[in-house]
């Protein structure tokens, strides 16, 4: 099977929780270390990535007529 590897890194964590205010992390957040926050920043996009690839493959298949089990991970 094939196999496709997305690598991201967040190079602006503190902007994306300021701007964000919340909505993908939460006020702990502000008190991690600057490695955790990046941390936590990336696995967030991951797993909004993750639903957005399954959902959008999944989609676009089924108007093709391809019936299909679609399976986004997340490897670390």
């Amino acid at each position: 099977m094939a196999k496709i590897l997305i690598s991201i890194e967040v190079n602006n964590p503190d902007e994306v929780i300021a701007n964000e205010k919340g909505k993908l992390i939460g006020l702990a957040s502000k008190l991690l270390s600057k490695e955790k926050r990046k941390a936590k920043v990336e696995q967030e996009v991951f797993e909004a990535l993750q639903q957005e690839l399954g959902d959008g493959i999944k989609k676009e298949l089924d108007k093709r007529g391809i019936d299909s089990d679609i399976k986004v991970e997340i490897v670390e």
